[in-house]
């Protein structure tokens, strides 16, 4: 056969026609899932933890605020001068030196 050209056929690419493997694709995907839920969850527990600090420091200035009004106010409370007043006020008067007795 001295005239007859001869073709050779062509590869053919052999495609692979199994299922493919998804439950490692989905285990990934939940695990991805997961730690970002977790990131979310813990950015948004930080802030209402720094809201809880704002407010505690708000109260822990006025609570300040009013402890050292208190204490103003006692001082002025004790002060021997007003104590004098209301005593006058009431009939009292300083002892004279025969009612004071020495305790030794």
């Amino acid at each position: 056969m001295a005239g007859t050209i001869t073709h050779s056929a062509p590869k053919v690419v052999r495609f692979d026609l199994r299922r493919p493997r998804l439950v490692p694709v989905f285990l990934m995907i939940g695990v991805l899932s997961l730690v970002c839920l977790f990131f979310v969850w813990s950015r948004i527990e930080l802030t209402h933890l720094e809201y809880d600090l704002s407010r505690l420091n708000s109260e822990l200035r006025s609570t300040r605020q009013e402890v050292k009004k208190l204490r103003i106010e006692a001082a002025s409370l004790r002060h021997p001068k007003r104590i004098e007043r209301l005593a006058a006020k009431q009939g009292l008067r300083m002892p004279t030196s025969s009612q004071v007795i020495l305790v030794k």
